[in-house]
């Protein structure tokens, strides 16, 4: 992961709002695969859905708990594909007290749909994002690898495009179903920078004046 900013992609959620406030887990060529941060099986969340950003403590150090709608991200694929391209970027409020986060604070995030209850009467998946074989082998545990299952094609055959990424996804024939899904934290990834969105050129004074200890990059997107 690194701190460098990515400017001008149009995500699930559109292009970034000016004067707006960004929390970021950057890329870096000598980074780890996104593989490494999924969380697959997703963790269910069981407190229901958030607007606001949720900080907790644990051992010592701070980190972050932010929901993905499905109204921008209809499945949970769509974000874990557009982090893979693009890393992530999440609008918090421009009050938000970013001196709470360090190097070493995570960012978790939480979909609506990342686990479907029930599951084993599904077929197994073709694809595992988290690459564990065992779960195109058995239906045991879980897999993510169910959302690439469900989510629809819509840029040619078994492409799926949402904003700026385009990915490939896996349908299955089946009788027409309905999914009882669970909200669930499927992926981990480090906070490494906050990124600014100025208006017209022009910097909010209250997150100028902001005392970060991780780096706060003013762009102009």
């Amino acid at each position: 992961m690194s701190e460098k900013s990515i400017t001008g992609i149009i995500r699930g959620c559109g292009k970034r709002v000016p004067g707006g406030l960004y929390v970021c887990s950057g890329q870096s060529p000598y980074g780890s695969p996104i593989e490494d941060f999924i969380i697959d099986p997703p963790l269910p969340y069981e407190t229901g859905p958030f607007r606001a950003p949720v900080v907790f403590e644990k051992e010592g150090k701070n980190h972050l708990i932010l929901w993905v709608g499905s109204e921008y991200y209809p499945y949970c694929s769509d974000f874990v594909e557009e982090v893979r391209h693009y890393g992530v970027s999440k609008r918090i409020p421009n009050n938000f007290p970013v001196e709470k986060l360090e190097r070493g604070s995570m960012l978790f995030l939480v979909h609506p749909m990342a686990i479907i209850r029930e599951h084993s009467y599904m077929p197994l998946p073709e694809y595992c994002p988290k690459l564990k074989p065992e779960h195109l082998e058995t239906i045991d545990e879980y897999c993510l690898g169910h959302s690439y299952t469900i989510a629809e094609p819509n840029a040619g055959i078994n492409q799926r495009k949402l904003g700026d990424t385009t990915y490939t996804v896996f349908p299955q024939t089946m009788a027409e179903v309905s999914y009882d899904f669970q909200p669930g934290i499927f992926l981990r990834v480090p906070v490494t920078h906050f990124d600014h969105v100025m208006d017209k050129g022009r910097v909010n004074p209250d997150i100028a004046g902001k005392k970060a200890k991780l780096p706060i990059n003013f762009e102009d997107d």
